[in-house]
């Protein structure tokens, strides 16, 4: 902003000020980004920073402000990019485009006294500028313990010269030297790779080139630096879909943790999307040389402990590259998920209405969904803490992937909840819904911890929690009262089945799916008139849900929300729970309760033939043609049987809106 006053300090950044810096691009009368913060505020940050005990990695972080498109910086590249008509890419003017954008800034241009920086170098705003000018930040800091020269550029550090060579490759090498010049050896240097990007540059019909091996193996670089997006399912909402047998759920703990080193980039990949939407799953395998590893972009042991030959040509090199293996450790720069339906599928993707980049993860219904981005982060970060997968070096003693240099992308040093609700000063508060972001998520509370607390206090330690999916921002219990009486209100929110099972009481989460028993209806009471069914008239169902609770956006004052029928309101399914939520969760809670209450509203009483001994309460077995939930059971070889249809929340594991068809539902 031109005209924005502040105090105490003057806003100044790499030698200009808001006279003659470039302003960002404006949407709706606000800035369409964050600004670049000011030189001083640089540096106080990163010395509080320190003061507190924290180790700080300086991230230097390119955005797009190119109006109508605000694409990814990975799309920087020569012009005409590879792949269109008139490309440059493979010629001398892709190098001297590559060149220009560099510019020829270096570390003797900077000089830094009494925490402030002076530059004096070529007149140029370009990347070596920008680079060194932050690395001269960190040092008039005292210094930080890493520091990145970039990121993800996947798209310029692939573009080729006349010669065949990789330009911007070597330009990023010469960047390091003048980046270690500055800081010197205390500071830990590397460049953060997008995941598609840091293994090779894989042109097709079988070539392989490690492109940026010579950075990797670069003196000056201290470690590979990978911003880790890899996917962790390829879940459908169909039923037959091929990882259906796998799990119960896209957020299962299991199924995820199986596919940080297996499932799609690892065991098996997709040709097309044609092929993604068939399931038409080609397995990854080198079937010339044996090398598997090099064409799975999970491999990372595999990547980091063998020799790199490239293959030009498809044809293996018979010298290796200049990476050593197991020379240096991995450091995941960042790892996250989106919060949002099947995040997992695709979690590098991002919802930004202004970007060209912006889009849903495959097959996403654009749900909100806390828990995939929890269950992302924990089967990631457990994967790496677990040395079974993760190996020690023998060249440096340490283990591959450096554990305490894993960062979760990304909690936002705006204030929760001021952002995301302040939408009169920022203009991206929007995004948190479906974003990335931790803020307003990292501290939610498993239900499960609940249930386990409580049973715990009431010594019932046999309570089995593992069926739990469901998240809170909060539970109060604010009088003294029995266990039953604190989990029944939320249990009935969240549609939380417990049941009293051969184990133990077991407590399920609603849209938990499992097994469907087939009842032989041939062997055993035929006589349909032994069955009871009880179908509700509509005008018996209820047309409203409303929920108070304590609003985590508004300083946790009573909230209140509802969903409801458009045609108005016969019964209400009122409640006040001194649950913590957003106002958005709880409308979703409540618009999840009343399709419930309207299809799980039928109900079943017959007698189950010894064959169904098995069936608990929670238990689901078909029947009339319809799949129907045990509520209760009676009586020893055949028993009696009281179900209903089974909940189709699976709104409650998220705290999304119920994923089932509604009454005409008006939130």
């Amino acid at each position: 902003d031109r005209d924005k006053v502040t105090r105490p300090l003057t806003w100044t950044a790499g030698g200009a000020d808001r006279a003659t810096a470039w302003l960002v691009s404006r949407e709706d009368g606000r800035p369409v980004y964050g600004g670049t913060p000011s030189d001083e505020a640089v540096i106080e940050a990163i010395a509080a920073l320190k003061a507190r005990g924290f180790a700080v990695t300086l991230y230097p972080f390119i955005l797009m402000d190119m109006p109508g498109r605000f694409p990814w910086r990975g799309r920087i590249s020569c012009s005409p990019p590879p792949g269109e008509a008139g490309s440059v890419d493979g010629s001398e003017v892709a190098g001297d485009q590559v060149d220009a954008f560099f510019g020829t800034a270096a570390a003797a241009d900077f000089a830094v006294s009494g925490g402030h920086v002076s530059y004096a170098g070529p007149g140029e705003w370009r990347f070596n500028r920008f680079i060194l000018h932050c690395a001269a930040l960190a040092k008039a800091a005292g210094g930080v313990d890493g520091f990145l020269i970039g990121s993800e550029m996947v798209g310029l550090t692939t573009v080729r010269d006349e010669a065949g060579g990789y330009p911007a490759v070597d330009r990023l090498c010469a960047l390091a030297s003048e980046a270690r010049s500055l800081l010197g050896a205390g500071t830990r240097l590397s460049y953060a790779a997008d995941w598609t990007e840091y293994g090779g540059h894989q042109p097709g019909g079988g070539e392989k080139v490690f492109h940026l091996d010579p950075l990797w193996a670069h003196p000056s670089i201290d470690a590979v630096a990978i911003d880790f997006y890899t996917p962790l399912s390829d879940w459908r909402d169909t039923s037959g879909h091929l990882d259906a047998a796998l799990a119960d759920n896209a957020c299962d703990a299991d199924y995820l943790a199986s596919n940080v080193a297996g499932g799609e980039g690892y065991d098996w990949y997709y040709a097309d999307m044609a092929a993604r939407d068939a399931q038409l799953r080609s397995p990854i395998a080198d079937g010339a040389y044996g090398e598997d590893w090099i064409w799975r972009v999970k491999d990372l042991a595999g990547w980091w402990s063998n020799p790199h030959h490239d293959r030009p040509g498809g044809v293996r090199a018979s010298q290796p590259t200049a990476w050593v293996p197991e020379s240096k450790p991995i450091w995941l720069t960042e790892v996250g998920c989106p919060a949002v339906d099947k995040g997992a599928n695709q979690p590098n993707v991002f919802v930004d209405p202004k970007s060209e980049a912006s889009a849903l993860p495959h097959y996403s219904d654009g749900r909100r969904d806390d828990l995939v981005q929890r269950r992302y982060l924990e089967a990631m970060l457990s994967h790496w803490l677990d040395g079974t997968n993760n190996p020690v070096s023998s060249a440096y003693g340490g283990p591959m992937v450096e554990p305490d240099w894993v960062h979760v992308w990304a909690f936002d040093s705006r204030p929760f909840p001021d952002f995301p609700a302040r939408s009169d000063i920022w203009g991206d508060g929007e995004n948190w819904r479906l974003g990335h972001w931790l803020n307003g998520r990292a501290g939610l509370v498993p239900v499960a911890d609940i249930v386990s607390e409580l049973g715990a206090a009431c010594d019932l330690a046999d309570v089995d929690t593992r069926g739990l999916d469901d998240l809170v921002a909060g539970y109060l219990v604010d009088r003294p009262m029995s266990a039953r009486s604190a989990l029944e209100p939320l249990a009935s929110l969240l549609g939380i089945a417990v049941h009293e099972r051969a184990g133990g009481l077991t407590s399920v989460s609603a849209g938990r799916s499992g097994p469907v028993f087939s009842v032989p209806e041939t062997v055993w009471l035929p006589d349909a008139a032994s069955r009871l069914r009880r179908d509700p008239s509509p005008l018996d169902l209820p047309r409203d849900a409303s929920l108070a609770f304590l609003d985590d956006m508004a300083a946790y004052r009573t909230g209140h929300a509802s969903a409801r029928e458009a045609f108005g309101t016969v019964e209400t399914l009122a409640q006040a729970l001194p649950v913590v939520a957003d106002a958005e969760l709880a409308r979703r809670w409540c618009a999840g309760r009343l399709a419930a209450a309207h299809l799980t509203a039928p109900r079943l009483e017959t007698v189950l033939p010894p064959s169904a001994l098995a069936l608990e309460p929670g238990d689901r077995f078909a029947l009339d043609g319809r799949i129907w939930s045990v509520a209760a059971l009676d009586g020893l070889a055949a028993r009696a049987v009281e179900a209903h249809p089974p909940d189709p929340r699976r709104s409650a594991r998220s705290g999304g809106e119920a994923g089932v068809d509604t009454p005409a539902l008006a939130p």
